[in-house]
């Protein structure tokens, strides 16, 4: 969830830290700091898996991602504290850092509570991964930072009654990561970096104490001026930030991302991609047979929309799966196509975590009784799309998944995500080195969902459409615009707190200060409409829709 060129006025990086000359050009790769000392401890298969999903950088850290997605941190990171500096009165300070990412989504977790041990600390958000990118002649050191899986894939979570902790959960959905004010942040801040020039160098050690000389260094002899001397040239990059939007807090469009990065987006000027999808969690991932809401990708071309049980033999496909998600680097960390193979071997570590990750335990009441009645509607109703889990005390378990395409006449939802999925995007996916082993292909539908985490994950729907599951099952009561971010959560609906105004807007109850910035997500806008899955519901009374409702807190 994450893109484009984040600091493509690093475009010409690669160039710039070998000192402009050609005799000196080369391609240099990082390792995440915090990763390297797991690797070096040689933990179990479970810790390591869950360490690379929390800190791996997949080749996201090098001199060709700086012309992508990745940035140099100490430059971006003071450009974001002197812009709030200037304009809010913040102090020039590593808490003034803290306190800005804050905004956007980024969780600095006071603990990680499925870590299999102490979590470890570390002075940059959860899902930002850093290392530094070193040259003996010349003489380079330059902190890189690129976005990692739990950027999106690692959430906050709540408390017995739906307030926020602090902590998170690592392969819950961040329902707040807000990657479009974000992004618009990182402009306003490197444009303000442009016109104080003279304010960034001696503001690097003090939001960065610890900075060392030679990165210092680099920042003066190669990285400021190729980034903030050249007007024309930065007013370009920064253009580039804007190039689509994510759709708001907890929506990711990464099929523009992808687009983006293989030059594959419509010939309309201003078209936009409103290719807008929800964060969900990541429990019984590994039985998909084809990933994405569509199923744009699978393990076997002709096994697109296969069943798939738990415990049955898939000889080799661990290796197919590793290589699809391997792919997923491109549009997410900006990764070279050609080189997203190599990083399949990492991959497979943490498809070892999520085989055995199970999502957060509901912490709010559940009225077993009803429970038990919305289970034998679900295995009646619903099973048979969105597949049939078992409750045990440790928690439900999906051991069964139809992998079932609903077409669009069939489903009602917003169409814009899957018809984002262009015979053009198909073709440039081919000619990729990868093809083979994604089996590309648009599908008129959408995968019905995996349910795992239900609880944690809304907003509902692909597109985070509907702020509760309550709102979910009377369509008829869905509102046509409402807050989210840096929400609590209603466990009576099983969604976002929300109050409905005179105007039709639900928003935060008053008195409700978010952790993060929310906005308002408008149902009338393309690509975000609510509709769908209105025939399943209509035969239920009130009753059966209050009993679903209270099994499905259980996922």
């Amino acid at each position: 969830m994450p893109r484009r060129r984040l600091i493509a006025l690093c475009a010409a990086l690669a160039a710039a830290v070998t000192g402009g000359c050609k005799l000196f050009e080369f391609y240099a790769e990082a390792r995440s700091t915090r990763m390297l000392a797991y690797e070096r401890a040689q933990p179990d298969r479970r810790t390591l898996g869950i360490a690379r999903f929390a800190f791996d950088d997949f080749g996201g850290l090098s001199t060709y991602t700086l012309q992508t997605n990745a940035m140099p941190w100490k430059l971006v990171g003071t450009a974001l504290v002197l812009e709030a500096a200037a304009r809010e009165g913040l102090p020039v300070a590593p808490g003034t850092l803290t306190l800005v990412l804050r905004r956007y989504g980024w969780i600095f977790p006071t603990a990680v509570e499925n870590w299999p041990a102490a979590a470890p600390q570390t002075d940059v958000p959860l899902g930002l991964v850093t290392g530094d990118i070193r040259r003996a002649v010349p003489r380079v050191r330059l902190q890189v930072a690129n976005i990692g899986c739990a950027a999106c894939h690692a959430g906050m979570s709540y408390d017995a009654s739906g307030d926020p902790t602090g902590r998170a959960w690592l392969g819950a959905p961040n329902t707040s990561r807000y990657f479009d004010a974000y992004l618009q942040a990182l402009g306003r801040a490197l444009r303000y970096a442009r016109d104080h020039r003279g304010e960034i160098r001696p503001a690097v050690p003090k939001v960065f104490p610890d900075v060392h000389p030679d990165e210092l260094a680099t920042l003066d002899r190669h990285v400021l001026k190729r980034v903030l001397d050249d007007p024309q040239e930065l007013d370009a990059n920064l253009a580039s930030l804007a190039a689509f939007d994510h759709g708001g807090p907890g929506t990711t469009n990464g099929v523009a991302a992808l687009k983006l990065r293989l030059n594959a987006r419509p010939p309309l000027v201003g078209a936009r991609e409103l290719g807008y999808t929800s964060i969900p969690d990541l429990h019984g991932r590994t039985l998909r047979s084809s990933f994405l809401y569509d199923g744009f990708y699978a393990t076997e071309a002709a096994a697109r929309f296969t069943p798939r049980a738990l415990g049955e033999p898939r000889p080799g496909e661990d290796r197919q799966v590793a290589s699809i998600v391997a792919f997923f680097l491109v549009p997410s960390m900006g990764i070279d196509p050609a080189r997203a193979e190599r990083y399949a071997g990492r991959v497979q570590d943490v498809l070892a975590f999520l085989d055995e990750y199970r999502p957060p335990a509901f912490p709010g009441p559940i009225d077993r009784d009803r429970a038990a009645r919305g289970g034998a509607l679900f295995d009646g109703h619903c099973a048979g799309c969105h597949g049939t889990y078992v409750i045990t005390r440790s928690g439900a378990r999906l051991v069964r998944f139809p992998n079932r395409l609903i077409a669009q006449p069939d489903m009602n939802t917003d169409p814009e995500r899957w018809r984002a999925m262009t015979p053009a995007l198909v073709q440039a996916l081919d000619a990729t080195p990868a093809a083979a082993r994604l089996n590309a292909r648009s599908s008129p539908g959408y995968v019905a969902p995996i349910l795992s985490g239900l609880w944690i994950s809304a907003p509902y729907l692909h597109n985070g459409s509907v702020p509760t599951l309550w709102h979910l099952m009377r369509p008829g009561e869905r509102p046509r615009a409402f807050m989210a971010g840096g929400h609590r959560l209603d466990y009576g609906r099983v969604g976002i707190d929300l109050v409905a105004s005179a105007d039709g807007v639900h928003r935060f109850p008053a008195g409700y200060r978010p952790w993060s910035e929310p906005a308002l997500y408008d149902t009338a806008q393309p690509g975000k409409g609510a509709g769908g899955h209105e025939a399943e519901f209509a035969p239920l009374s009130a009753a059966e829709k209050d009993d679903l409702l209270e099994f499905l807190k259980q996922l």
